[in-house]
């Protein structure tokens, strides 16, 4: 695959690195500060199994593409970290895998985790999160203790702040050679401040589910109009000369509604065109 290709798969695919899937919006604030407080990445300093054992739970099915299908149960401590963005979250194993899904609001102490669990949070601020894990597939309760994890995006604008604020969706993407438009449906991405970018699909073979993809980014440049990405490494990059390619921002104004990204060069170029959630 050349770049171009590598970055369409990174955005859209509905099976990772195997095959892909070709395929009005609701205005939100820019401001993050209306967030839960969880909505950041927490790394996780102790996991610690409680109490006896509960009832087996029948574990929900989700699709997890990247970077592999995971064995081991949805409880098993080795994780090292967990990110929470708008209506997904992801979990780092000490491996460098992840699990990664949607989760929703129960109230406000519980949050259900698709294919994961249920967390109890037992106290929540700026720099501690505790939570007991009750994990679908094991027998017994995790005690959690996290503190935040360190940004690694640096946000000098409020263009910046809308990119990394929102949820967009992609509504066609331009093959700018031929300049034919190939349309979109359903198809979702995240840049999280933390360097994390999460895109959300209809499942093509579990209708009613949703498949999540995930990768790395960082800004590439000090005006902060590109951005470089990995080749699916389950890592965070650190250094753009080491990262697959890169993507130009050609559009971002206010009100922040639309998004514009550019990738390739002269006879083998690509334009993106998304909106706010």
């Amino acid at each position: 695959m050349n770049r171009v290709k590598l970055f369409i798969a990174f955005l859209f695919c509905s099976v990772v690195m195997l095959s892909c899937k070709k395929d009005g919006s609701t205005t939100k604030e820019n401001n993050t500060s209306n967030r839960p407080l969880y909505q950041k990445r927490w790394n996780i300093s102790s996991a610690v199994p409680l109490g006896r054992p509960i009832a087996p739970v029948t574990l929900k099915k989700g699709i997890f593409n990247y970077p592999k299908r995971l064995s081991r149960p949805a409880g098993d401590p080795s994780f090292v970290g967990i990110e929470f963005l708008i209506d997904s979250y992801v979990l780092f194993y000490s491996d460098n895998t992840l699990k990664i899904g949607g989760y929703s609001v129960t109230n406000d102490t519980t949050l259900f985790l698709e294919s994961l669990g249920t967390i109890h949070i037992i106290l929540l601020d700026n720099s501690t999160f505790d939570f007991v894990l009750t994990p679908l597939d094991l027998t017994k309760p995790i005690q959690i203790t996290a503190a935040p994890a360190p940004v690694t995006i640096s946000l000098n604008s409020p263009r910046d702040s809308a990119f990394y604020a929102n949820t967009w969706i992609l509504d066609s993407t331009v093959d700018l050679s031929t300049n034919i438009a190939e349309p979109y449906e359903q198809i979702t991405a995240l840049f999280s401040q933390y360097g994390t970018y999460l895109v959300k699909s209809p499942s093509e073979t579990a209708p009613g589910s949703d498949e999540y993809s995930t990768n790395s980014w960082l800004w590439s440049n000090p005006d902060h109009d590109r951005l470089c990405y990995d080749s699916w490494s389950g890592a965070n990059i650190t250094d753009c000369s080491a990262a697959y390619g890169s993507v130009k921002i050609v559009s971002l104004a206010p009100p922040y509604t639309t998004l514009i990204m550019e990738e390739g060069e002269l006879g083998d170029s690509y334009r993106y065109y998304l909106h706010k959630q």
